[in-house]
């Protein structure tokens, strides 16, 4: 298991047209070693697939080391009117964090909720 000084914090996240979700996040640049964010999902089931991810963001730490803010679109998400829960981890191409905390967002696009200390936007 991978120890990193930091988590993805302050996730955020929107439902957009086709059933897709934009997703928000930020993270101090303290971990130079950190070059991705797998972003995993639970399909609508209420339970986080740690096996799949949906997508990775990559971060070039020789270009963007003092990068903070990062984004995320999904492609189109089955499930439609079904709330989904969304979890990003850090890694560094071999380990990943274990960060837990998620957002949930329901595709019909009137109702966000994050973990306590985050913000959303309500659309």
């Amino acid at each position: 298991l991978a120890t990193f000084a930091n988590q993805p914090t302050d996730l955020q996240g929107r439902g957009i047209d086709l059933g897709k979700v934009e997703l928000y996040w930020f993270y101090s640049t303290e971990d130079a070693n950190i070059t991705e964010f797998n972003i995993y999902t639970d399909n609508g089931t209420g339970i986080i697939d740690y096996v799949t991810s949906i997508g990775t963001v990559t971060r070039d730490v020789s270009i963007n080391y003092q990068e903070k803010f990062f984004s995320f679109t999904s492609s189109t998400l089955t499930a439609l009117n079904e709330t989904w829960k969304f979890v990003i981890r850090a890694g560094d191409g071999t380990y990943e964090d274990q960060n837990t905390e998620y957002i949930s967002v329901e595709l019909d696009g009137r109702t966000i909720t994050a973990p306590v200390g985050s913000t959303v936007e309500n659309i």
